[in-house]
């Protein structure tokens, strides 16, 4: 599940009653806590920011025991790691506008990912929202006025196919001959309805982009994040019903003085269902002195988490990932 559009938001009558555009909270110094706004109207807040490193102390599932919703004030402190709870805080929507929105309590909520403690605002909830995993966002939540840079969708056709081809040939590679090990195993037991994937199918077949979104940070460089797609050609020898995919994703990272480098790439081979492969939503980067973050969305099939992300010349690493529980 994507996170929603601008239009779409609008569409569901909700952009149009957020009529302030002013900064939340007070300067961060640095210091923040980063949370997503779900459909619900509910803040889901995953990763804490000190000004140096990185943590996760809110809660996972610990259901109430009685019905009255807590107030504020009765939040305990170590879920905010010491750190006090702003009443209003700035939503950041796809595309880079930004509203003030105001918490009025904790809340426990469900969903069809699972459950877990959140805030609850005055943001205007999803009339018939499905209990379905994922749940869709509507944007980031900051507790602070800290600027967000959007990562925006992007038409595929920026990105070169035979840079990519070049980029994600090692790695797809190894993941063809662990299938292949696999095909061989089976056809050892018996099972004959298995094929090897040969390299005609693969050359046959092009990679092709599916989703791009980027991101332009203060320095002038870009930031990318892509997923594509090769469909194999199906063996004659398989009665599968459908045929080998690698799902391919990755970062890329362009300054003003180089062409784009693929700093990130994986690939998982699935079917066309899609099981084995988990997709990431980026909602946005923070610029801190210690480095460039994004924030994440990952949807699996039947899972989904919020991540942090450090972006580098070198690679990206996750800092954080919380899951939906």
């Amino acid at each position: 599940m994507r996170i929603l559009s601008p239009s779409g938001v609008c569409g569901l009558g909700l952009l149009c009653l957020l009529t302030s555009s002013s900064a939340a909270g007070q300067g961060s110094g640095g210091k923040l806590i980063v949370g997503v706004l779900q459909e619900s109207g509910t803040i889901i807040p995953f990763a804490r920011y000190d000004g140096t490193r990185w943590s996760n102390t809110w809660p996972g599932p610990i259901e109430p025991t009685h019905s009255k919703a807590p107030s504020l004030a009765q939040i305990p402190s170590e879920w905010l790691g010491g750190q006090s709870l702003p009443a209003s805080w700035r939503l950041w929507l796809p595309g880079g506008t930004k509203h003030a929105i105001h918490v009025l309590g904790p809340d426990y909520i469900k969903s069809g990912c699972g459950e877990n403690w959140g805030l609850r605002t005055d943001f205007p909830k999803a009339l018939n929202a499905d209990r379905v995993c994922s749940v869709p966002a509507i944007g980031v939540a900051l507790s602070t006025d800290q600027e967000l840079e959007p990562m925006i969708p992007s038409g595929p056709s920026q990105l070169s196919l035979a840079a990519l081809e070049a980029a994600l040939s090692g790695a797809e590679e190894r993941e063809i001959a662990k299938y292949n090990a696999s095909v061989a195993l089976s056809r050892s037991l018996g099972f004959q309805n298995f094929a090897r994937l040969d390299a005609v199918s693969r050359a046959v077949s092009p990679i092709r982009v599916e989703q791009l979104w980027q991101g332009q940070l203060n320095s002038g460089d870009a930031v990318s994040y892509f997923e594509a797609i090769r469909r194999y050609s199906k063996p004659t020898a398989s009665q599968n019903d459908c045929p080998t995919i690698a799902a391919f994703r990755g970062w890329i990272l362009k300054n003003t003085t180089q062409e784009d480098k693929v700093i990130n790439a994986s690939v998982t081979l699935t079917d066309c269902d899609f099981k084995e492969a988990s997709f990431v939503t980026p909602m946005g980067l923070l610029e801190f002195p210690k480095g460039i973050f994004a924030i994440t969305q990952i949807n699996g099939w039947e899972s989904q988490s919020y991540a942090i992300l450090k972006i580098e010349s070198s690679g990206v690493s996750t800092v954080i990932e919380s899951p939906v529980r």
